[in-house]
């Protein structure tokens, strides 16, 4: 990733923050949750050291090897995980993506039924 220009870089950045919110289904630029924050950068640049190396498919494939669990970047993969949901597979990154993720509540009485007594 050294090669990268400013603007390209900026371009991975755009695309990780895209990924986090349809991961997740909410904005949370606007937060001043400090917790929040650290965890959706940490996310952001796990996002973009990814996004790049399924950019550079021949760098990728050199770095993986014949192994089933590498590093790659600052993470582990497991080559015989399935991602699913749209997750990555990459356990942190995976972890704090699920963590955000919006799930309505609608609470029990959303669905119940009254009985007449």
């Amino acid at each position: 990733m050294k090669g990268l220009t400013d603007a390209q870089l900026e371009d991975y950045i755009q695309r990780a923050d895209s990924w986090i919110l349809r991961a997740t289904n909410r904005d949370y630029t606007t937060t001043n949750d400090i917790f929040i924050q650290d965890d959706l950068g940490v996310a952001t640049w796990l996002l973009v050291e990814y996004l790049w190396l399924w950019d550079n498919p021949e760098l990728k494939e050199e770095m993986m090897g014949h192994d089933e669990v590498i590093r790659l970047g600052s993470f582990t993969v497991n080559k015989g995980a399935k991602p699913e949901n749209g997750l990555t597979g990459v356990e942190e990154l995976d972890s704090i993506l699920m963590k955000y993720r919006f799930r309505p509540n609608f609470g029990l009485g959303f669905f119940s039924v009254l009985k007449k007594g």
